[in-house]
């Protein structure tokens, strides 16, 4: 029930785990599991990045939309930790592929753990069922969407005890029609209730919901999400990874169920009081339970639940009285002798020999592991641990440096941000458009115009720094003088920022994932004494604007003192995050939020909070600090209280991501709300509130410490027992604090839980001395007689409080540090790892096969491949005063550029040895490319099966079948849907491999993907243009669907001469536009609530995309190592392209395709910007013979929404807008 398989670490140190779904969820995960130290991950997903997802996704940015998320995931990660082997799998899991995905087709081998991040219930069961079957651990997630409270995070085995969870409902009922047992599955969820709904379907969607969405099958309503949320989980989820892989140094236990309310244990407690005095006949009973074990038994014990029948729940039932009583009447009380019953069953309970032997075993292992737990509850120094030299390499975070003369730099948004753009509006809409539809309108709008000032960029700083500009904070200033040592223990940084300012590093990361967030980076410590400081800290911006709150993540106590201090002078409201000693357990479900005056579990927060209240002269006694705007972030582990250091460290990194996660949160909330979560009330409330009057009558007119702080040193130090009897007490009077030396201040490393016979016969005897009790005045270890001594007992007292003393220093000191000389690295990783080779740009034009050569030396379809005429279409010259060319590649065999492309795939694989005589070429193509596979396939003796969308025209279906080719029809889809053509076409060259036993059977061609599609166009089409051109060329202009004839031909013209204008041309629908002239790969009709699963965005074939492929990035600097590609994008219209077809047929009798005609209108529009006797040139790519059933139709032209051509002038181009 409590016990979990946990793997021992010299039998592994490299585990290798799967994480399926790497959207917000999953992402976080793995990047947390990344950022400690593990360094094999298996990342599977079918989905791209979209704009709306980067509000909740770990480290995707606009940069990254549209390509997929397990190659984005992959290439950060390889930027944070050069060493780490990612196998990233761009695929659906489905019941059928999951053995493959899991099991196969990797060096790496089967996983030791697999991560559940999936959000549909269907794929989800058949996931687990997969895991259970095969005996895989796994750690699944349930829901995150509509809700907002990071501090509600549980951890469940099986689905039992899971409330306030939609998922969870429905997969309890799916596993029970299945019947299949969830109880060796650790489940990670949210108990707060839903926040929000789902937002509403439109009229449209609700006729016709099979048009929507990206995929089939899948909710199409849309979840608001905040994006703190999805961080929270995933980072949760890493840390019980880590827990059950046995790398946290140290065992933690995360919370089953939320805490029951205080009334409800102390009622229980009480009620178990009287039944064992009535027990003993009226007698005095000892009943050694304090209110803090009684919590833990009801609630981690027995989960709320009836030990002796547990589908009954104490938390839910209603007319049913519960209790506790002793498990074996013979045995004395303890908590590990202690069941949580009905009153009925309490009363007929004589012992467990009565109980059935299942349910005995079942009880007494888990009164075993609660004495476990309970026999040494402050966790001790992992030594020796066998991956703590490599985490402690790993997880370095920053080294400090002496304040630098710089000047300050604010940075308004990125390269090439204009506020006032509309599309940029557009675009800023989108991507925060689930964080909006969470917080409101009226929210939403309040987050744009707040201005944040974070103080401490370490790896709590800066993951809520980046997720406050992922949820669209107006305004922030980030405040650090400390450069990056290693990017591993960090939110953002990565290998190659090893010695920079960590605020610049934030600052950057910032700007690649919202342009729009005004970032201000202040790179210095922070003092409070220096005027430049304050200055600096709290200045207006250049609006006039001042800070609407402060996020305090720096690590000294006495730095946070007076950040708060100064704050508070200035009644900002602020979020403090307050963190254990390094190497802290990483329990994600004990961080919680918390006023300052009411924190309790912290060490560091309630000695900042007794320094504060001693600086500002609080009374004694009094239980509220001045400063009431401080919400304190924290984990009420009772564990940091036992040492001031430990180590093993692994525990640390998700430690402090899920602090930071936590901090951002609550800012969100209160800039929108004004409320956060808050704490739980400590059962043992009345019983602090005892102690600290019995001190008060003691020691009347010192200053005492606050209620809270009394409490923490009860419940956490001394356990709620006299540390010399070991004594809980039958009623909270029969306890009492003392001082234990006579001669120091009632400080809390200076009191001690004791009876109140002991604590007076204790200030007796210490009056004597004048400080100290006589023995540990003057005795030693070596003196007791045994360790049941009362010498003994005050001797280890005495050590506790010498050991808590020294951390509550420690804590008031901080993290003191000296300026060290930073670790240059070199090692720098390119945003995309290509296959292909890059070419050479020495070679000469000969030397690409474009040469006259080539034609003689191939027979057939390859020798007549290449070397295409180039004309002037005079019309577009004389009517736009430039020299405009069209290289008539429609002139090929195939009748279009495509025929390079297939020769050269052949030629590749070939090469390669991937095709034996007879084997299959299969493709996803919208026809042009499939015609030219046909033809050259034709020559070698090889088959083709061509998968295309059921939109295209006719003839083009025709051709492929009368050139031999098996022809599949799909329905238009998404990439990211398995019904895409692309995915049935690769699918089905698996197949076709997987029935041959020595492989090679079929080819799938991915035209997109395959860099042979770029070489074609930079080894042969770019070097015949500029030939062609007579070396002289202003620009190039051109569409792209697989991006290869723009990108192959750009790079050769760019290299050949920089100031040659590589332009793309777009249709309309298509996001490659807003990729080049933006930078975010997006277009309106993509926008996630009203995209259609089958798009007909334009009347144009083969061209425009939605996502980003491999040889489009070829042509894109961000993406291909910062070599030359394209310049700038124009958008052409149907309606332009229509016309400029007929313009072209009438003046120049040219009967040309759709794509040739943008690529002639977007001439226009780039020849009008140039000097007046500009060489342009473009691709007359395709022949109009293809186009008649649909380009070229009246009746299509009316589905589209267009005119009928009108004629006009030759040099009249007044059409091209």
């Amino acid at each position: 029930m409590h016990d979990v398989a946990v793997m021992n670490p010299a039998t592994n140190l490299d585990p290798l785990v799967a994480v399926i779904g790497v959207g917000g969820v999953g992402s976080h995960c793995a990047h947390a599991l990344l950022r400690a130290g593990v360094r094999r991950l298996r990342v599977v997903d079918f989905d791209r990045v979209s704009l709306s997802s980067l509000n909740r996704h770990a480290v995707a940015t606009r940069c990254d939309v549209g390509i997929p998320k397990v190659v984005a995931c992959a290439e950060h990660f390889r930027a944070i930790q050069p060493s780490c082997e990612v196998d990233a799998r761009d695929e659906m899991l489905t019941a059928e592929a999951a053995e493959r995905l899991l099991l196969e087709g990797s060096s790496s081998g089967q996983p030791e753990l697999v991560v559940d991040c999936i959000d549909d219930v269907n794929t989800k069961v058949d996931l687990l069922a997969f895991c259970v079957a095969r005996g895989l651990r796994v750690v699944s997630a349930l829901g995150s969407g509509a809700k907002d409270d990071p501090t509600k995070i549980c951890v469940a085995r099986g689905l039992r005890d899971i409330e306030n969870d939609p998922l969870a409902t429905k997969l309890r009922k799916i596993f029970g029609t299945r019947a299949l047992d969830s109880e060796s599955i650790s489940f990670v969820y949210c108990s707060q209730k839903v926040q929000k709904s789902l937002l509403p379907l439109s009229d449209e969607q609700r006729a016709n919901p099979e048009e929507f969405g990206n995929v089939a099958n899948f909710r199409l309503r849309v979840i608001p999400v905040l994006g703190t949320q999805p961080a929270a989980a995933g980072i949760a989820i890493a840390a019980q990874v880590l827990n059950e892989l046995g790398l946290t140094g140290e065992r933690f236990w995360p919370q089953p169920t939320p805490p029951p309310k205080r009334a409800l244990v102390e009622k229980l407690l009480e009620s178990f009081k009287k039944s064992e005095l009535m027990r003993v006949g009226g007698r005095v009973a000892q009943v050694d339970i304090t209110p803090a074990e009684a919590s833990f038994v009801v609630h981690e014990v027995w989960l709320g639940r009836s030990a002796l029948n547990p589908e009954i729940d104490a938390f839910a039932a209603t007319g049913i009285r519960f209790t506790l009583t002793r498990w074996d009447p013979s045995l004395p009380i303890a908590a590990s002798n202690l069941i949580l019953v009905t009153a009925q069953e309490a009363e007929s309970h004589s012992g467990p020999d009565e109980v059935p032997v299942e349910a005995r075993q079942r009880i007494d292992e888990a009164l075993r592991w609660a004495g476990e737990r309970l026999a040494a509850p402050l966790r001790l120094a992992a030594s020796d641990h066998p991956v703590s030299s490599r985490a402690a390499n790993v997880m370095a975070e920053t080294l400090p440096c002496s304040n630098q003369e710089r000047d300050e730099q604010t940075s308004v948004g990125g390269s090439g941000y204009d506020a006032d753009d509309p599309e940029e509006k557009a675009l800023i809409a989108e991507q925060l458009s689930r964080s909006s539809s969470f917080v409101g309108d009226e929210g939403h709008q309040r987050v744009r115009s707040s201005f944040v000032v974070v103080v401490g960029l370490g790896a709590v700083g800066s993951a809520a720094a980046i997720l406050l500009a992922r949820a669209g904070i107006g305004r922030l200033r980030l405040v650090d003088g400390c450069l990056v040592r290693e990017g591993a223990g960090h939110a953002v940084a990565k290998l190659a920022d090893a010695g920079r300012f960590k605020v610049d590093v934030c600052k950057e990361a910032i700007r690649q994932v919202l342009p729009c967030v005004e970032v201000e980076a202040v790179p210095k410590h922070f003092a409070i004494d220096r005027e430049e400081d304050e200055k600096a800290l709290w200045s207006p911006d250049n609006n006039g604007r001042v800070p609407d709150m402060v996020l305090d993540c720096v690590g000294s106590l006495s730095t946070k003192a007076d950040l708060l201090r100064s704050a508070d002078s200035r009644r900002l409201r602020v979020v403090s995050v307050v963190t254990g000693p390094s190497g802290c357990p990483a329990d994600p479900s004990r961080v919680v939020i918390a006023p300052l005056a009411e924190v309790w579990a912290s060490p560091a927060a309630v000695s900042l909070r007794l320094a504060l209240n001693s600086s500002l002269g609080v009374e004694a006694g009094a239980e509220e600090t001045s400063f009431g705007a401080v919400d304190v972030v924290h984990s009420q582990e009772p564990s940091l209280w036992a040492k001031t250091t430990i180590t093993g460290g692994f525990a640390d990194v998700p430690h402090r991501l899920q602090l930071g996660v936590t901090a951002a949160a609550a800012a969100l909330l209160r800039l929108t709300s004004g409320k956060v979560p808050q704490q739980a009330d400590p059962c043992g409330m009345n019983f602090w509130k005892k102690l600290r009057g019995s001190l008060e009558k003691q020691v009347s007119g010192c200053q005492l410490p606050d209620l809270y702080a009394i409490g923490c040193v009860a419940d956490h130090v001394w356990r709620g027992r006299s540390a010399l009897s070991g004594f809980a007490g039958f009623k909270h009077s029969d306890l009492a604090m003392a001082r234990w030396d006579a001669s120091r201040p009632p400080e809390l490393s200076n009191l001690v839980l004791m009876t109140a016979a002991e604590a007076k016969e204790h200030a007796a005897e210490v009056a004597a001395t004048g400080s100290l009790p006589q023995d540990v005045h003057e005795g030693g270890e070596e003196s007791c007689n045994s360790d049941s001594s009362l010498q003994a007992k005050r001797l280890a007292t005495n050590k506790a409080l010498l050991r808590l003393r020294e951390q509550l220093q420690a804590q008031h000191i901080g993290r003191a540090g000296a300026t060290r000389e930073v670790r240059e690295c070199s090692i720098r990783v390119p945003r995309r790892r290509l296959a292909a080779e890059q070419p050479k740009s020495e070679q000469s034009a000969g030397e690409f096969g474009g040469a006259t050569s080539s034609r003689s030396s191939r027979p057939g379809f390859a020798g007549l491949v290449a070397d295409t005429k180039l004309v002037e279409l005079r019309c577009l010259s004389k009517g736009t005063g430039c020299r405009i060319w069209g290289k008539a590649e429609f002139l090929s065999p195939g009748g279009c550029q495509k025929d390079r492309v297939a020769r050269q795939i052949l030629d590749e694989a070939e090469a390669a040895g991937m095709l034996k005589p007879g084997a299959t070429i299969v493709e996803g193509t919208s026809g042009s490319t499939g015609i030219s596979l046909c033809l050259a396939a034709a020559a070698r003796g090889y088959n083709v099966h061509i998968v295309m969308p059921d939109d295209q025209a006719k003839e083009k279906v025709q051709l492929l079948q009368r050139f031999g080719a098996t022809v599949q029809l799909v329905r238009p889809a998404s990439i990211s849907s398995p019904e895409h053509y692309v995915n049935v076409a690769r699918k089905h060259a698996l197949e076709l491999n997987e029935q041959s036993p020595d492989g090679g059977a079929a080819l799938f061609a991915d035209q997109f993907e395959n860099p042979a599609n770029f070489n074609a166009h930079y080894r042969g089409t770019g070097p015949e243009l500029w030939q062609q051109c007579g070396n002289c060329l202003d620009a190039f202009v051109m569409s792209a669907g697989t991006g290869g004839t723009l990108a192959g031909v750009g790079r050769f013209l760019k290299e050949k001469s920089s100031d040659c204008k590589v332009v793309l041309a777009d249709v309309q629908g298509s996001a490659l536009y807003g990729k080049v002239a933006l930078g975010v790969l997006y277009a309106p009709e993509q926008q996630e609530r009203t995209v259609r699963r089958h798009r007909m965005d334009t009347i144009s074939e083969g061209i425009g995309n939605d996502r980003l492929t491999a040889n489009f990035s070829l042509g894109l600097r961000d993406h291909n190592g910062g070599l030359p590609g394209i310049d700038a994008a124009v958008r052409i219209s149907d309606q332009e392209a229509l016309d400029m077809a007929h313009h072209l047929l009438a003046h120049e009798g040219l009967f040309l395709g759709s794509s040739a005609a943008v690529n002639c209108a977007a001439a226009v529009k780039v020849a009008r910007q140039l000097p007046p006797g500009s060489v342009v040139a473009t691709i007359l790519c395709d022949h109009g013979q293809r186009h008649l059933t649909k380009f070229y139709d009246p009746a299509a032209w009316e589905s589209y929404g267009l005119t009928a051509p009108v004629r006009h002038e030759a040099s009249d181009l007044s059409f091209v807008r």
